[in-house]
């Protein structure tokens, strides 16, 4: 028993069905008198110090004393409740009741039906039927009741409500399924770099490109030309082992094969086919190559390519 309650009154009617259904249940078998101590050890200390200021009818020779039986126990604190019971707290606590967004329909009306023991009403169920069309969260709900007019009931309004909520939560599961989709995406090149390597044609041809270096940079050394003595002039190449320029501009180091692998899945890229494998194929080629450098021939979408 909550004893620092708001509503006292109702939460001693929650606590008393409580014991109700204990002593119904599994201590059936219990006397009158145990069951008293059993209530007394659930009521807590402030209940059990409230019980001490009663004052109570003692035993005579056909009615056993008033704190033994539960009837005479329940009594006393029914009265000490009682005056905390307000019919227009009451009713005010029951008019503000509204239902709030993400809350469950029944719960609602639940509270509904428990507010308005209290307000003293004498048709309580044609109250806490107004209360759910003028205080329903969703707007279907009020106008579906209101169009039944006089010959909505406490139960059709509820049906209604009931019915709007499990709609809705069958639409957002529906809604928020989540396809398995599988894409892949396009790999593209930029314009810069098509530029750079070549465009290649729907039939996946190739073009050939030989890579230059900036007009600005020496082709020895690979720095500015503008000296008066190549710093590479003695120097000899870590890769072709010739002297006379980097490794980094060896032109046997530049011949390299480039093959870029691109599937496209129904792109609409003027750029692309859709559903094919494209391969391109741009060779940085030396044309005083040395004569024992070898060459393979490789088969790409039926035509012959030495590299």
């Amino acid at each position: 028993m909550n004893w620092q309650a708001v509503h006292l009154h109702k939460e001693w009617k929650r606590f008393q069905q409580h014991c109700t259904f204990t002593f119904n249940g599994p201590l059936a078998t219990k006397t009158e008198a145990q069951k008293v101590n059993y209530l007394m050890t659930y009521i807590g200390d402030k209940g059990r110090e409230i019980y001490n200021t009663f004052t109570w009818i003692p035993e005579d020779e056909n009615t056993p004393a008033e704190n033994q039986t539960l009837e005479g126990v329940y009594a006393k604190y029914e009265a000490y409740v009682a005056p905390r019971k307000k019919l227009i707290r009451a009713t005010v606590n029951f008019n503000r009741r509204k239902q709030e967004v993400g809350e469950k329909f029944n719960n609602f009306v639940t509270d509904l039906r428990i507010l308005v023991k209290d307000c003293g009403y004498a048709e309580e169920e044609r109250m806490v039927r107004d209360a759910i069309v003028l205080r329903s969260v969703h707007d279907t709900v009020r106008k579906k009741c209101l169009e039944k007019g006089d010959t909505l009931t406490l139960e059709m309004a509820i049906n209604i409500g009931q019915n709007h909520e499990m709609s809705q939560e069958s639409l957002k599961a529906i809604n928020d399924e989540d396809p398995k989709v599988h894409t892949v995406r396009d790999k593209r090149y930029s314009k810069k770099k098509t530029e750079q390597h070549g465009s290649r044609s729907r039939h996946g041809t190739s073009k050939w490109h030989k890579q230059t270096p900036s007009p600005k940079a020496c082709t020895k050394c690979g720095y500015s030309n503008i000296h008066k003595e190549c710093p590479a002039r003695n120097s000899k190449c870590n890769f072709c082992h010739k002297r006379g320029h980097y490794e980094k501009v060896c032109r046997n180091k530049l011949k390299t094969h480039i093959v870029d692998e691109m599937y496209s899945t129904g792109s609409s890229s003027e750029d692309y086919d859709s559903d094919s494998f494209s391969h391109e194929i741009n060779i940085i080629s030396n044309e005083e190559a040395e004569k024992t450098d070898w060459w393979e021939e490789v088969k790409i979408n039926g035509k012959k390519v030495l590299f």
